[in-house]
């Protein structure tokens, strides 16, 4: 939950199975796009902001290599998440993010239950 973008990779012939990689616009599953990988080895790269997961149908497994990016060398080496602290008040995401480190003292925020409480809600009325 700290990555500030990712990398999907799959390794298997996309065509082995059904679904897969989807991106989704809104909280209704209705909106869920699906991702068209043509060939093993091909990449999608997204930021942190995208709502995403995965949903195999039918077909053999999926198997995929993730690589998860923190915003900058010093953001990774201290173990934080600036972009968090910086787009919580707009991104509904980070909003989230900040709450549950918050909650628990996590990636370098203080625990505080009560800032969780009030970024919890934020994010829950967006």
């Amino acid at each position: 939950e700290s990555a500030y973008a990712t990398v999907i990779i799959p390794l298997n012939d996309p065509n082995e199975y059904e679904g897969g990689l989807y991106v989704q616009s809104g909280a209704s599953s209705n909106t869920r796009r699906h991702v068209p990988f043509t060939t093993a080895g091909d990449a999608v790269l997204h930021k942190y902001d995208v709502m995403h997961g995965v949903n195999v149908q039918s077909g053999k497994e999926r198997c995929s290599l993730v690589l998860w990016f923190g915003e900058n060398e010093e953001s990774v080496k201290s173990k934080t998440v600036p972009w968090v602290i910086r787009e919580a008040k707009s991104s509904v995401h980070a909003a989230f993010l900040f709450a549950f480190n918050s909650q628990h003292g996590l990636l370098g925020f203080n625990r505080d239950l009560e800032i969780a409480k009030q970024y919890y809600g934020w994010a829950s009325r967006r």
